[in-house]
């Protein structure tokens, strides 16, 4: 893999021309969780929501910073033609994920424990504790839609597609991560 280095990216992310594994973006978000001092004034912590924000965007790689009050979450979704990954900051969240049966399975993460995907993975990210949580997502390619599933009978079926166009990182907040 040839990464160079490119002067405008953010610490410890680098810029390549190609799209990213799950293995590589589990990478990227471990690397930015563990420098909070370069994104944690940019958090915000709206009262009983979550909150996100782009923080960084390149033709091939984007990186979110999501906030979590208690009881909230993403819903089950997937992230279209997207891999992705996600480190858990502080607090605890909660994976649900849709297995090959259309039995769903929950795990909850810690800070410091990753999850990563390929394409067409659909889980629920949720924080049900007290205290508010922080997470650093990254996708590969850019996120261009999401489709946000229902149960049905034994398995999932796809209830609505959200489409999303790029967003400048942190100018507002806008999109799912």
């Amino acid at each position: 893999m040839h990464v160079r280095p490119e002067p405008a990216a953010k610490d410890g992310l680098h810029h390549t021309d190609r799209l990213l594994t799950p293995p590589e973006l589990a990478l990227v978000v471990t690397s930015i969780a563990r420098q909070k001092t370069a994104w944690r004034e940019q958090l915000r912590f709206p009262d009983r929501d979550r909150w996100y924000g782009l923080w960084y965007a390149s033709p091939t790689v984007e990186v979110w910073l999501l906030t979590w009050q208690q009881d909230t979450s993403t819903e089950l979704h997937d992230h279209g033609d997207s891999s992705g990954a996600f480190c858990v900051v502080a607090g605890e969240l909660e994976e649900i994920r849709g297995g090959t049966s259309g039995r769903l399975h929950r795990r909850r993460l810690r800070p410091g424990e990753v999850g990563s995907f390929s394409a067409g993975y659909v889980h629920d990210l949720a924080n049900r504790q007290s205290p508010p949580a922080v997470s650093v997502h990254a996708y590969s390619p850019p996120l261009t839609c999401m489709t946000f599933y229902e149960r049905a009978g034994a398995g999932l079926a796809p209830a609505r597609t959200e489409h999303y166009g790029r967003s400048e990182p942190l100018s507002a907040v806008r999109g799912r991560a």
